[in-house]
């Protein structure tokens, strides 16, 4: 049973994808323990006017997901994150044949060192890619790296058809900020993974929560965490990957008043003292 409040979800565009719009908040559901309530989860993302999700890289999986979708109503829409986690275009073609719908999805390549970023160049699943986008079977494709400003810029530059890219990011990530900068530059957008630090930002700790309380404008920890990631007009969607339909519904709601440059001052300032806060906590246990 899900609230009955009626919402604007608000959507960005990944500038490399043509006349489509995605909405700031997308579910992930790339776990296989999201099995369990998937169809809830995405029936509620829908009512909601979420329209993109991450299946993950299990092709069961995928397709469990897909018949999900099918149980919705017939005007609901979602574009797919697929993960492919391969090491060859053979690997590729299987991959796109076994998970292939009636419409293209978007890529995800895992990178987590510079030997990765030399194993798909030597590779040529980025011709792979090329071709496969070309032929209208995909959309795009993004990377996912940690949240390290050199290997994220290193990961930037190793191809120059990059839709997007995903790392971790939230107000303790500030450094990252130059690099969504620059690669916004060259149209490449951001898709925000782990909003809330694995759980960290939702359940703050003492000091972090004396901050907010004394905010002038009250507001639930994890509203604080997407605010200051949707702030950001680099940012096309944060993926959140909760198995509550109730935080799903919360999310979504927090995802109305999610414009970029809407924070005053004094709130973008209890971001950055929240941020001194943990930073000092994490060095000081």
């Amino acid at each position: 049973m899900f609230l009955c409040i009626i919402i604007s979800m608000l959507y960005r565009h990944f500038p490399k994808i043509a006349n489509l719009k995605f909405s700031i908040l997308s579910i992930d559901l790339s776990k296989p323990e999201s099995k369990n309530i998937a169809d809830e989860i995405l029936k509620v993302a829908s009512s909601y006017g979420v329209n993109l999700y991450r299946a993950g890289s299990n092709i069961d999986h995928c397709r469990f997901l897909l018949d999900c979708e099918k149980k919705l109503n017939s005007d609901s829409s979602f574009y797919r994150i697929l993960d492919f986690t391969g090491k060859s275009t053979i690997e590729l073609e299987i991959f796109l044949k076994n998970t292939k719908t009636d419409k293209p999805d978007i890529l995800l390549l895992p990178i987590n060192t510079e030997e990765d970023i030399e194993n798909l160049l030597k590779s040529k699943i980025f011709t792979a890619i090329e071709k496969a986008t070309e032929e209208g079977r995909l959309l795009g494709a993004g990377f996912s790296a940690p949240p390290l400003p050199t290997l994220l810029r290193m990961s930037l530059s190793s191809w120059s058809g990059w839709t997007f890219f995903s790392t971790i990011f939230n107000y303790l990530h500030e450094d990252i900020i130059p690099v969504m900068l620059e690669a916004s530059s060259e149209g490449i957008s951001l898709l925000v993974t782990k909003p809330f630090e694995n759980g960290e930002l939702e359940q703050a700790p003492a000091k972090v929560h004396e901050v907010f309380r004394n905010a002038k404008v009250p507001r639930r920890h994890d509203e604080w965490a997407l605010r200051g990631i949707w702030e950001q007009q680099e940012v096309t969607s944060v993926l959140s990957d909760s198995n509550s339909t109730f935080l799903t519904e919360i999310r979504c709601i927090l995802a109305e008043a999610g414009r970029p440059n809407s924070l005053p001052s004094f709130e973008l300032e209890t971001l950055k003292t929240a941020a001194r806060e943990f930073k000092a906590l994490k060095k000081n246990p």
